[in-house]
């Protein structure tokens, strides 16, 4: 479980990681080109909505998880925008079950799958079959570190969305 705990730790400090390095050389990138004179701009960032197929997150029922498989994920501001998805991490935390060498007693304990999904917005087939064929009770859904693109082309990070299947 301690191992699990890390585990979870270790991705996604990584992928801090590997995100501090997208905006560190974005801001690199900034300063060596010569500076125009911008008026300043009054905008607040839009609230966005990230949504798989049209679900918010939350609780969700096994038979619809498996419908949801199919789904995408997009994201909206508050009139209805929507933006183009640059890339995000798809975590799966699932029930599996374990025998251990010394005694032989099979024990239930969670396993943890990720990908990370680039330029595009849905799942790859395997991803997809593999959750239709396994998904259970009390499994979750986790799509985090969603980067978008604004109007200006501007990368956003929004806020994940957990579902959790009952």
């Amino acid at each position: 479980m301690l191992i699990k705990k890390y585990l979870i730790n270790l991705l996604m400090m990584i992928g801090t990681f590997f995100l501090c390095i997208d905006i560190n050389a974005q801001v690199k990138k900034k300063s060596t080109q010569k500076a125009v004179e911008q008026k300043p701009v009054n905008e607040s960032p839009p609230k966005l909505k990230p949504l798989w197929g049209n679900h918010p997150g939350g609780n969700m029922l096994v038979k619809d998880g498996i419908n949801y498989a199919d789904s995408a994920l997009r994201v909206i501001d508050e009139q209805g925008n929507r933006y183009s998805v640059v890339s995000f991490k798809f975590i799966y935390r699932r029930k599996a079950t374990i025998t251990d060498d010394e005694t032989g007693n099979v024990k239930n304990t969670w396993d943890i799958v990720a990908t990370d999904i680039y330029n595009e917005t849905s799942l790859s087939e395997v991803w997809r079959n593999n959750i239709k064929e396994s998904l259970q009770r009390d499994e979750e859904w986790i799509i985090d570190f969603i980067i978008i693109k604004d109007k200006t082309g501007k990368k956003i990070i929004t806020t994940p969305i957990n579902i959790k299947f009952k």
